[in-house]
């Protein structure tokens, strides 16, 4: 194993299936300033440990339980012994419990052989990134680096060090030298420099000292460094970043021999922040940490990153790792990627109140998988989370995007503080009647408290009491003080604030109604975790005829009738009605554009026939036509997801990534 200067790892329970665009960016930047580095993807060895099926489960089960963390706990804390069968007495387990803890037994050897891998290389520095549940694997490794060579320097960033919570971890933990708040990018390649300038660790320590800025949390003569300006550092010019490198990341999944049975996918940034948040930010929201101001890349700078990135790794499929598509790049960058005539595919996270020309440029751009934030379909909870979205508006983007072929990632939030089970009335209407448009990827997901969020900040202005939650007791063997500033989910202790499971009657139909949404238009493989869209797929779609006349074709278990003929007026109110609009703003239209006769009576009859015949909603207070336009697009194969794939149920990838044609599947309607 070469030496190099600094070594930065990616611990569990990070997904394998694409790299971390952190230290796919300070590896770039190390580089440029002729450092050497070595990035490793220690979630790939752990993947290989412990089996890809149960890896991934756990990589993508974020919630209040914190198994990860408890798996990886007995390392970072061998002298710690809470009750463990208290603990899993309350829990739902995505696997068996015995595997659990066999999984916590192999954390060990995982633990000793990272370190070996590690220290073989005669580092200064090692850093762990740790986001979400990878707190205590960072820790232990940390810790056991510390044992074996204490003149390393030990470094912890990312999610879980923003603020208040990086101060904790370095109060809390002293094997841990640096703990970084913030955005790193300007300040770690500079501190790097410093330490591996100083001739030994006592030496490097002072430098820093006198040189950290409050966004480090370190300890100098045993008190903690006071943060004088900001604890959060930000970087000064994204624009400015170099492109990430990812070479070490397809080392080592061939090293850990798991290559074959993963589809990656690329991280690729385009900005930071969100630019709703600035206005009003969604009350449960806490991703933007202390700094939600948003900052976009110049479209010249990612455009040269797609094409670097993609000829570099022979991948075109991008998962963005940004908060929210910046509205200036569907006047720059998106019509870039058009008119280039390159093949890309993306997922990005975007505001539902597109226009339907936003989406069909999205489809004609590659953005073929979108995570719109929709989270309900009554406007009441909407307004509650401060959304800044319509009902009407989620349903016609989930039509469009269903037109299009673009697959839609959301969940369907329930328990919100505030809530009142009679807002759920219509939606047990409305629900059976838009079962050809994409459901929740989830059927009701209790809203969760985090950290950062507007309920977190201002627990009293809505009803809600507080603490962290309880299992964070049987990982860290701290105070209670010290918990309440690492935790980051948060459990309430005043469950009349919320809509918790009792007489809600309403809600429960709706649920039902969600649920067998998502039985019509998916359908699981065995011994797959990857939902497909089922094929014959319940279809509302409309077709033009000749002249005038607009032909509805339904197959959805609610349809009043499987083949409906518009002419006149009607069809023209139904066209109108794509977009969602007041009855007065359809009867102005029609009467500009070939129906001066029309008068309000006929225009509310004429609707009320819609919506007798389930083919229309009335919601928002507007009227939207349900049908899809045909052709529609196909959605994209789940094989070029943008996030990577594991594949579970086969041994072998048919192809390698390189090999699948992105172009195959990208029969967008432009």
């Amino acid at each position: 194993m070469p030496t190099n200067d600094v070594v930065l790892l990616n611990m569990p329970y990070s997904a394998i299936e694409h790299p971390s665009i952190s230290l796919g960016y300070f590896s770039a930047s190390l580089k440029q300033r002729g450092i050497s580095v070595d990035t490793i993807s220690a979630n790939a060895f752990f993947a290989r440990d412990i089996g890809l099926k149960e890896y991934f489960l756990f990589s993508n089960y974020y919630n209040n339980d914190l198994l990860g963390e408890w798996t990886f706990s007995g390392e970072a804390f061998p002298d710690f012994h809470p009750d463990h069968d208290t603990y899993f007495r309350d829990l739902q387990l995505p696997i068996p419990e015995a595997k659990i803890r066999r999984i916590r037994e192999l954390a060990a050897g995982f633990i000793d052989q990272m370190t070996e891998r590690v220290l073989s290389q005669n580092p200064r520095i090692v850093g762990c990134s740790s986001t979400f549940q990878q707190n205590c694997a960072s820790l232990a490794l940390l810790r056991r680096v510390r044992e074996q060579a204490p003149e390393v320097i030990t470094v912890m960033g990312g999610a879980n060090c923003e603020g208040p919570m990086g101060k904790a971890l370095k109060q809390c933990f002293d094997w841990v030298d640096h703990v970084f708040s913030g955005e790193a990018d300007d300040l770690f390649p500079e501190f790097c420099a410093l330490i591996l300038d100083a001739t030994d660790r006592e030496q490097a320590m002072r430098r820093i000292a006198d040189w950290a800025p409050g966004s480090i949390f370190q300890v100098s003569t045993g008190l903690m460094l006071q943060a004088e300006a900001s604890e959060r550092s930000v970087a000064k010019d994204l624009s400015s970043l170099p492109t990430p490198d990812y070479d070490d990341y397809f080392r080592d999944l061939q090293e850990a021999g798991v290559a074959r049975q993963v589809l990656p996918g690329l991280m690729l940034e385009t900005s930071r922040g969100c630019w709703w948040g600035e206005k009003d930010v969604c009350t449960f929201c806490g991703l933007n940490g202390e700094y939600i101001n948003f900052r976009a890349k110049d479209p010249d700078v990612v455009h040269r990153e797609l094409r670097d990135l993609t000829a570099r790794y022979g991948i075109n499929a991008f998962e963005v790792v940004d908060n929210i598509l910046s509205m200036k790049y569907f006047k720059t960058l998106l019509p870039q990627i058009i008119e280039s005539g390159e093949k890309y595919g993306f997922l990005y996270e975007i505001k539902a109140n597109l226009r339907r020309d936003h989406v069909e440029m999205l489809a004609a751009a590659g953005v073929l998988w979108v995570q719109p934030g929709i989270e309900s379909l009554d406007d009441g909870v909407l307004r509650l989370i401060h959304k800044g979205a319509t009902a009407c508006q989620n349903l016609q983007l989930l039509k469009w995007c269903r037109e299009y072929g673009l697959f839609v990632i959301w969940n369907y939030l329930c328990d919100i503080p505030g809530e009142h089970d009679e807002w759920h009335a219509d939606l047990v209407d409305l629900l059976p009647q838009i079962v050809h448009f994409q459901p929740p990827s989830s059927p009701g997901s209790p809203l969760r408290f985090d950290r950062f969020s507007v309920y977190h900040n201002y627990p009293d202005e809505h009803g809600l009491e507080l603490t962290p939650a309880w299992t964070y007791s049987y990982i860290y063997p701290v105070s209670d003080a010290h918990i309440q500033r690492i935790a980051y989910f948060f459990d309430n202790h005043r469950p009349d604030a919320v809509n918790d499971g009792k007489n809600r009657p309403l809600w429960e139909q709706a649920r039902e109604e969600l649920v067998e949404w998502r039985n019509l238009h998916y359908q699981y493989q065995e011994d797959d975790v990857w939902a497909e869209v089922a094929s014959g797929s319940p279809m509302l779609s409309m077709s033009y005829g000749d002249g005038d006349l607009l032909i509805l074709e339904d197959t959805r278990p609610c349809a009043v009738q499987s083949r409906i003929e518009l002419r006149g007026a009607a069809a023209r109110i139904y066209e109108l009605c794509d977009e969602g609009r007041k009855a007065s703003t359809v009867l102005s239209h029609c009467r500009s554009s070939g129906c001066p006769d029309l008068d309000a009576a006929e225009v509310d009859r004429i609707l009320q026939t819609f919506l007798d015949h389930k083919i229309m909603a009335f919601v928002s207070d507007r009227y939207l036509s349900l049908a899809v336009r045909a052709p529609w697009a196909s959605y994209p194969s789940m094989e070029l997801f943008p996030g990577g794939r594991v594949l579970l149920k086969r041994a072998a990838a048919p192809k390698k990534p390189q090999e699948l044609t992105v172009a195959d599947v990208f029969g967008v309607k432009v």
